[in-house]
């Protein structure tokens, strides 16, 4: 049967008048049931009174066993069902309840120990009254709580006390998704609810909650309440990370033209949170967005990732953006290996997989006044591996061989004509043909010039081979048996990976 508009129900009374931490035992099926009223246990017969159809009956069950030994907890729930109560509050869990409270289909719920059953009459009948007054006493008791773990905590303080209290799983994130807080843990298969984290109409953050096994009416209103409250840490955070960013803009603008001198490059980036150990290593990385909506925002969740893990394990990072790349700074205690640092990478990178990123890494400098060409190698790195290597990385300058001395000379137009007129005649040829020339013979040189294992990883038969080879040496008008030959092809094949636009 429908309820009435305006008219409460048992969920609606749990929810507004029954203190925190109230438990449903059973009967849950009933929580739909509208109420009339309210009525406790007396020490004398009719035990609750005028006990009328949509009432909820309040019981202390000390008092109960005193007033009638006799009766049991079946036919408590019989009688209430019979005299159409719309549901039992109790102080203490009742022998037998749950299965019983499913049977009679009537909600049997139990108060947190210590609960003065007249304050908690008193507050129901006010919701029955006047439920505007107790929805909007509610939120201002559950603001001020969670306003309280706030100030004590900060975010982490919030989301703490909302799992808490809806025994679910909270989960904080900012506006890149990157997560700032977490809590709890839900029941399998429950549903996610999503919260908007606003302030002056913009949209900061969200905050997710996964009820737990014993949900809790009280658990959307907590959760829009907290996503407030979240919104004062994230308006500090957002006004902390934009002054980091500008910051950090300045300091890498400032190093690349060696501006600072080296005291005054610790001091700023001490303002960063940067503090070196002694001795360190100082390693960049620098993350180089795609054109995708997301590189930018995912550059920052690896930042924040690679920060983290980096910190752990007892040393400093520091993050700075700018011209569109996001920099992290490490400085990697001199007893932690490279291995150990450049697993921090790693998993930091397998987080963002599938992200438009470039991820380069530059060589470790000892000392500060290094940080300027670690800027830049990790800058280099990043774009040519992108290119070269057609993968996100990470890519380490020291790793990419002739390719950064290729990159670093600054007659480009001579790399292109030196391409041009050594392996532009292929390029064309197999173009026109549709041949596959040029991929044979670079195979062929990353076997060694073996040509039985280049035939092996191309799949063709030896005497195919030998064909491509000759063509290949005729087109080019080289000798693949000369050393000089040889070499120049190599650093064509490089060239043809490295230039842009051919």
């Amino acid at each position: 049967m429908p309820v009435a508009e305006g008219v409460l129900t048992v969920r609606d009374v749990w929810r507004l008048a029954l203190p925190e931490g109230t438990r449903l035992l059973g009967g849950g099926e009933g929580l739909g049931a509208p109420v009339e009223w309210a009525a406790s246990l007396r020490t004398s017969y009719p035990l609750f009174g005028a006990l009328r159809e949509g009432y909820i009956a309040l019981a202390r069950l000390a008092l109960l066993r005193v007033a009638d030994p006799t009766i049991t907890p079946e036919t408590l729930l019989g009688a209430l069902r019979r005299a159409g109560a719309a549901a039992l509050v109790v102080d203490e869990p009742l022998a037998g309840d749950g299965a019983l409270a499913d049977r009679f289909a009537l909600p049997l719920l139990c108060l947190p120990a210590g609960e003065d059953l007249h304050a908690v009459e008193r507050d129901i009948l006010r919701a029955l009254v006047d439920r505007e007054g107790a929805e909007a006493r509610r939120e201002v008791e559950a603001h001020q709580r969670l306003r309280d773990a706030f100030e004590r905590s900060g975010v982490q303080g919030v989301v703490d006390d909302l799992a808490r209290a809806t025994g679910g799983r909270a989960v904080l994130r900012d506006g890149s998704g990157l997560v700032v807080a977490s809590a709890g843990a839900a029941a399998p298969g429950g549903a996610v609810e999503t919260y908007p984290v606003r302030a002056a109409g913009r949209l900061l953050g969200e905050l997710t909650l996964e009820p737990g096994d014993e949900g809790t009416p009280q658990a959307g209103l907590l959760a829009r309440q907290a996503a407030e409250v979240a919104a004062m840490g994230l308006i500090d955070s957002l006004a902390r990370l934009e002054t980091e960013e500008r910051l950090g803009a300045d300091l890498v603008e400032q190093v690349l033209e060696g501006a600072l001198s080296e005291e005054s490059l610790a001091a700023r980036l001490r303002r960063l949170g940067y503090r070196p150990p002694s001795p360190a290593r100082h390693v960049v990385v620098a993350a180089e967005p795609g054109l995708g909506r997301e590189g930018p925002g995912r550059a920052q969740v690896f930042a924040a990732d690679l920060r983290w893990a980096a910190e752990r394990e007892g040393a400093s990072a520091a993050i700075a953006s700018h011209a569109g790349r996001t920099y992290v700074f490490l400085a990697v205690p001199g007893e932690i290996p490279d291995r150990r640092w450049r697993g921090w990478l790693r998993s930091a990178a397998e987080r963002v997989e599938g992200a438009d990123l470039a991820l380069g890494v530059s060589r470790p400098a000892g000392a500060l006044a290094g940080l300027s060409r670690a800027i830049q190698q990790a800058r280099e790195a990043a774009a040519l591996g992108r290119r070269v290597e057609g993968r996100p990385g990470p890519h380490y300058y020291d790793e990419l061989g002739l390719y950064r001395l290729l990159a670093g000379l600054g007659d480009q137009e001579e790399l292109r004509r030196f391409y041009q007129e050594t392996l532009g005649d292929l390029v064309r040829y197999d173009a026109e043909n549709h041949t596959e020339l040029l991929r044979t013979l670079s195979v062929y040189f990353q076997e060694h010039a073996n040509a039985s294992r280049t035939a092996r990883a191309l799949y063709v038969h030896r005497n195919t081979l030998s064909y491509r080879l000759q063509r290949i040496a005729e087109i080019t008008g080289t000798s693949l048996d000369d050393p000089q030959a040889r070499l120049a092809l190599q650093l064509a094949l490089l060239i043809h990976r490295l230039l842009p636009a051919r």
